[in-house]
């Protein structure tokens, strides 16, 4: 079968690949920031100058780096001259300077055509779909080949270093608002024997609310004059020791879902790769033992109690060592993440931690064998000072390691959480292996994503294989995508079969592991994806916007619970599906009830929503479907006049005249939009909302409009087309 060609590309996305390429927004947040904090009285020569010595590369201070604060006088603290600044607090702390991962490039995928925007199809003739709801991805030509012609969108290569001059302190609260306008439509049109698409034309729309991390307030810990001491035990020994904690209130930010735990055997170099990793990517690095040898310094009892274990190579007590760990992480400055270095040793230190603070995200495991561990450890010792570096602790130190640790990191990789890399190479050659773990990639931004959702037997899947073959499309399911790791036994299939074994929901970070994966494996040999039976729960809708791009447009195949019954049941007969009776069948629609229609009416309020009702043959119902996909042809009527002038240059006379004289249709833009306006409709209760806010109007709003007017008065002899 025949398929479509995509359009050509969209301006407002190379504009945002030039502005991103050539870091423009970085150079504009360092010279504006500049401006807050100097104040010059010659503005223009101030910029001229920062312009200039961007230009040579000769940065404030011998830097070689541009950051937002680069023209930040030498002589002013930035966190006294921030405090300077409206709204700022003075007892919060000013969080360290973010250094952004490597990205890779995406690649560059064919643009396909706009799809339908918003509200209800407008038909304006036999067969023809004029649409201010929805907007057709493809168009087809008169043999009905794909042409193939159309330039790949260019994908940002890059993201540069960004800081915002607004309060940073992890206590802030997050902003709420409304959804910003965005660029998104271009307009539909019919062309007589051969389309020939028009250019991309960048109109206003509403884009989606930025995914914010959420911020969970910890309850405060009061300590009283006379505090409870906590008490550990180990191997019959008891330990007792006062942990003070000081009386405050903590925010969690996003470091706390970023928790990974880095193990090793000792002089693994574990710590020299987590400072490096702890530099590069803005992470907190902790040490267990570090946190253990400074409450030894303090003199303590459980310092001195702590001393004789750690001389004897013995397992320090569990909850001191959470204790002490959550302590820290909760006086540590906001950061990307936390690197919590030699720990846990214990599988129960790890099954503590997860439940009493987070899960972690990944464990990094260095491999090295015993003999190059002692020889490390012996050269270190001769300058350390630490009394745990000598042949006889190093043997005991190995055996412990073998017997406790390595465990937890079988139990680990059996999760698929377990990231192995041999640290017997040079320092550099490892950390170019580790740091590939923590360079967060780009989104894609794939300009073609299509979710297809439904309830259960409404046929999604069945439309989406027509679809895909006819233009071109990949389809993805994400239980397909399940499945097949399943049966390859890959790392990610163990941990999935063991949690659907455990009744548990698959974590969103496979998901989305697994999504990303299909969708770069295929690259530019796809026109768009069509994501079957994904998002069903917000959060997915939130993360997938976040990680991998925002969808074009939602399908939404609705179905009545009889009727999905009756074709589950008469499926259940030869499917072999254990989930295929009456029970299950009610059990999952209630499951779509109550977490995917709250999509749906999200995705509906943006007005990216097609829904089509599924309880047709399957034939009328792709019928239905495969309008979306296809172009209109443009109306080519040969006397089509735009009338522009000034306000008051008195355009609106002249025309009311020429339309008389010369039998002319005299259409104002303005009054039509007012007229939707009056008329109360669905399109004119979206428009005031607009006008109200001030935004533009969007340009699939207006084009459908003016083209169903000129449907309906094509036998005029022209159209004189104005404000």
């Amino acid at each position: 079968m025949s398929r479509n060609q995509p359009f050509p590309p969209d301006p407002h996305l190379d504009a945002t690949t030039y502005f991103e390429r050539n870091h423009i927004n970085q150079i504009l947040e360092s010279i504006v920031t500049g401006l807050t904090f100097t104040r010059p009285d010659d503005p223009l020569a101030y910029i001229e100058d920062c312009v200039h010595r961007i230009r040579l590369g000769d940065l404030p201070g011998g830097k070689a780096k541009l950051k937002w604060d680069i023209f930040i006088p030498s002589s002013t603290s930035t966190s006294t001259q921030r405090k300077e600044l409206p709204g700022r607090q003075p007892e919060q702390r000013k969080s360290k300077a973010v250094v952004p991962p490597l990205r890779k490039k995406p690649p560059a995928p064919h643009t396909l055509p706009p799809m339908q925007q918003q509200f209800s199809p407008v038909v304006s003739g036999p067969g023809i779909l004029l649409d201010v709801s929805s907007k057709p991805l493809l168009r087809r030509n008169d043999s009905g080949a794909r042409d193939t012609d159309a330039r790949p969108i260019k994908s940002a290569t890059k993201r540069v270093e960004e800081r915002s001059l607004e309060p940073e302190s992890p206590q802030s609260p997050l902003p709420s608002g409304t959804e910003p306008m965005t660029t998104q439509s271009r307009p539909a049109t019919r062309t007589l024997g051969g389309p020939t698409p028009l250019p991309p034309i960048k109109a206003a729309n509403i884009a989606d609310v930025p995914t914010l991390d959420q911020q969970v307030p910890v309850q405060s810990v009061s300590t009283s004059s006379a505090p409870e001491p906590v008490q550990v035990k180990e191997s019959g020994e008891e330990i007792t020791q006062t942990l003070a904690v000081p009386e405050r209130k903590q925010v969690l930010g996003k470091a706390w879902d970023n928790i990974v735990f880095v193990l090793g055997g000792p002089g693994c170099g574990k710590g020299t790769q987590c400072a490096q990793i702890a530099k590069d990517f803005n992470y907190t690095h902790l040490s267990a033992g570090d946190l253990l040898r400074a409450e030894v310094a303090t003199g303590s009892d459980l310092g001195r109690e702590l001393d004789l274990m750690m001389r004897e190579g013995r397992i320090v007590p569990m909850h001191v060592t959470v204790r002490l760990l959550r302590e820290a992480m909760e006086r540590a400055e906001a950061s990307e993440g936390f690197l919590i270095d030699g720990f846990p040793r214990q599988l129960d230190q790890a099954t503590a931690f997860e439940e009493e603070i987070r899960p972690c995200k990944f464990v990094l495991y260095f491999e090295c064998s015993e003999e190059q561990l002692e020889k490390r450890l012996l050269k270190r010792g001769e300058t350390s000072g630490r009394a745990d570096d000598n042949i006889e602790t190093i043997k005991k130190r190995f055996r412990t390691f073998i017997e406790t640790s390595l465990p937890v990191i079988q139990d680990f990789e059996r999760k698929g959480k377990c990231i192995k890399i041999s640290s017997e190479p040079p320092v550099d050659e490892v950390y170019n292996t580790v740091r590939k773990h923590f360079e967060e990639p780009l989104p894609l931004n794939h300009p073609n994503v299509v979710f297809v959702l439904g309830g259960p037997g409404s046929g999604k899947g069945t439309q989406c294989v027509r679809l895909a073959e006819e233009f071109g499309l990949t389809h993805l399911s994400t239980g397909d995508l399940l499945r097949a790791e399943i049966g390859k036994a890959s790392a990610i299939g163990r941990e999935v079969e063991g949690i659907m074994k455990e009744g548990k929901m698959v974590p969103m970070r496979v998901i989305m592991q697994l999504l990303r994966s299909a969708m770069e494996g295929k690259g530019l040999d796809t026109h768009g994806f069509l994501i079957d039976g994904f998002p069903r729960a917000m959060s997915q809708a939130h993360e997938f916007e976040k990680s991998i791009g925002p969808c074009r447009k939602v399908l939404f195949f609705n179905c009545s619970l009889p009727v999905l019954e009756q074709r589950l049941l008469e499926r259940g007969k030869t499917s072999g599906r254990v989930d295929d009776n009456l029970e299950t069948i009610r059990k999952r629609f209630q499951t779509f009830q109550d977490e995917s229609v709250e999509v749906i009416n999200w995705f509906k309020a943006k007005g990216k929503v097609i829904e089509i009702s599924s309880e047709r043959a399957i034939d009328e119902v792709y019928q239905e479907a495969r309008k979306v996909f296809i172009l209109p042809e443009p109306l080519n009527h040969p006397n089509v006049v735009f009338i522009l002038g000034g306000p008051g240059s008195g355009k609106g006379t002249q025309c009311s005249r020429l339309a008389n004289d010369y039998q002319l249709k005299h259409i104002s833009t303005g009054d039509l939009l007012r007229n939707e306006v009056a008329k109360g409709s669905e399109i004119g209760q979206f428009v005031q909302k607009i006008m109200i806010e001030g935004g533009m109007v969007p340009m699939n709003v207006m084009m459908g409009l003016l083209v169903q007017e000129i449907e309906e008065n094509f036998e005029a002899k022209g159209f004189l087309i104005g404000e």
